[in-house]
């Protein structure tokens, strides 16, 4: 039924319930038992009916019905809507003791760090836990619950953390640090001196830039150069990257889109910070010694981690620096490095809404609408971690601020978070949630995202 039939029937009762009350529209007023003057109310003037007149905003255009919106246990993006349909941002826990992901075991151990890597080469991101007082465990991911990768357990049994490569892989101990060549998982160290084999002096972080390896320990960075057939030779010094150690984190990515891998230093202390730019040729430049300042970043906190981040379409990488902070320091908290018109960087974390001081221990980014604008999540320790989430600016249609969504979500993560990352664990093709305590606990959010239904707002 249309509104203005609706409207029209309405109408035409009122009328017909007047005239079966003995009521027509002559009027005298100076009868006191016909009160009703002249181009008055049927009802009288002490008792006027006000007949509804609804928004057309409210109404369906094909039911002619008030309009209802989508059920949504989460947080709806208004500035994303299409066609009446908005994304709900939901995510459901689905935590280790809860439901058996194959990963309860992990809920009675204490955890150092976690890895995610593709192991087995079938497009999902498998994990390793590595624990301070006891073995480590990798496990598999098969499609919704994780299965022990016990050849991956065995070889990193003993080991603290790791660096994966395609081909090479560097894990490191409590003492020392040593390439392992794994070819189809079967493993092969490749100790000294063609490979590598470091003692007493272990590796904290690394990256593999192509081929070649990068990795810090307490005292230094390391640059291991691939020469081929299995044969490494270290060249940090000859190539520019000197560096005084105690190194947080080296994110890597191509900054300035020139083809080649360059990376930063995120650390605690402020003279080991850096920018380095990769020169194609086998050298790096430290942006401290830039003469341009074009690509020279200005960090005085105390860095734990650092990512890159490609924050929409058609832009250069931004830097997403975490600081630590605490009550006895006044740390700048996080930073994120945003790219203008020029190509450099600039402090954009006030305009975002990015300003997180506290405890920060870690950062994931992840395309969890599989748009090409990455919502993240911010580790904390003894803190609720934050979900941050990326509206839009409705002129430009592109990022204008992020939004802390945590409470919308329900998102409960509170404790020393050592780790947080996002995978696709159940092959649905969304972009789930994970974080780890230090002290043993496993969160598993699975991303429910989806479209719904939206009214128009009066």
């Amino acid at each position: 039924m249309s509104v203005g039939l609706a409207l029209s029937l309405l109408s035409g009762a009122l009328v017909a319930a007047a005239a079966l009350s003995g009521c027509n529209n002559s009027s005298d007023s100076s009868n006191p038992e016909n009160p009703i003057p002249d181009g008055g109310s049927l009802l009288g003037t002490d008792a006027t009916i006000h007949l509804f007149k609804p928004d057309a905003s409210l109404f369906s255009a094909d039911a002619g019905m008030m309009c209802q919106e989508g059920a949504c246990d989460g947080y709806i993006d208004r500035t994303r809507i299409q066609n009446g349909m908005a994304p709900c941002i939901q995510f459901k826990d689905q935590h280790a003791r809860h439901l058996l992901t194959g990963l309860e075991l992990e809920e009675r151990k204490n955890h150092s760090t976690v890895s995610m890597k593709d192991l087995n080469a079938d497009g999902l991101l498998d994990l390793c836990f590595f624990h301070p007082s006891s073995s480590s465990t990798c496990y598999l991911s098969q499609g919704g619950v994780f299965t022990e990768a016990q050849n991956f357990s065995s070889v990193l049994s003993s080991y603290k953390n790791v660096v994966w490569g395609d081909r090479y892989f560097l894990r490191m101990g409590q003492q020392d640090s040593d390439l392992v060549k794994n070819e189809n998982g079967v493993f092969t160290p490749l100790l000294s001196p063609q490979g590598i084999h470091l003692l007493g002096d272990p590796g904290i972080t690394g990256v593999f830039l192509g081929m070649d390896l990068l990795f810090a320990t307490d005292n230094r960075l390391y640059f291991y150069r691939n020469l081929g057939n299995d044969h490494f030779s270290e060249v940090a010094n000859d190539i520019g990257l000197r560096n005084a150690g105690n190194i947080a984190a080296l994110p890597a990515a191509d900054f300035d889109g020139d083809g080649d891998l360059d990376f930063y230093a995120a650390s605690p202390s402020d003279r080991a910070k850096r920018l380095y730019v990769n020169h194609g040729d086998g050298t790096f430049t430290s942006s401290v010694s830039s003469t341009t300042g074009q690509f020279v970043l200005s960090d005085p906190g105390a860095s734990v981690d650092a990512q890159w981040v490609l924050r929409q379409p058609g832009e250069l990488p931004s830097l997403h620096v975490i600081n630590w902070s605490d009550e006895n320091n006044q740390d700048p908290g996080n930073i994120l490095y945003c790219r203008n018109s020029r190509g450099s960087f600039e402090d954009c974390t006030d305009r975002m809404g990015l300003r997180a001081q506290s405890k920060n221990t870690k950062v994931a980014w992840g395309d969890i609408l599989n748009n090409q604008t990455p919502s993240h999540v911010l580790g904390k320790f003894e803190e609720p971690s934050r979900f941050y989430y990326p509206l839009l600016n409705q002129n430009s249609n592109s990022v204008d601020h992020y939004e802390d969504i945590t409470l919308p979500l329900n998102l409960s993560i509170l404790g020393k978070t050592i780790f947080v990352g996002f995978l696709d664990y159940d092959r649905d093709g969304k972009q789930d949630l994970l974080a780890v305590m230090a002290d043993g606990v496993v969160l598993l959010f699975k991303n429910q995202s989806e479209k719904v239904k939206v009214c128009p707002k009066t």
